[in-house]
C-alpha cells in the first residue's frame, strides 16, 4: 500500500515531495492492521460472523 501510494504520489506531485508522506501511509497501515484484527476477534466473539455466511 505504501509503494503504491508513493509511486501514485510520485507521478502527480514528484517523487521528492511524495517522500513526506511515506510515514503518513505506514502509520495508516498500521492503524488498519490493528482496528481490522480488533474487529474481527470481537466478531468472532460475538458469533457475528457466523451469521454473516
Amino acid at each position: 500500500m505504501i509503494l503504491g501510494y508513493f509511486l501514485f504520489e510520485g507521478v502527480l506531485y514528484g517523487f521528492v515531495p511524495s517522500l513526506v508522506n511515506i510515514p503518513a501511509n505506514a502509520v495508516q497501515a498500521v492503524a488498519g492492521i490493528i482496528i481490522g484484527v480488533i474487529l474481527i476477534t470481537v466478531f468472532e466473539k460475538q458469533n457475528i460472523i457466523k451469521l454473516l455466511k
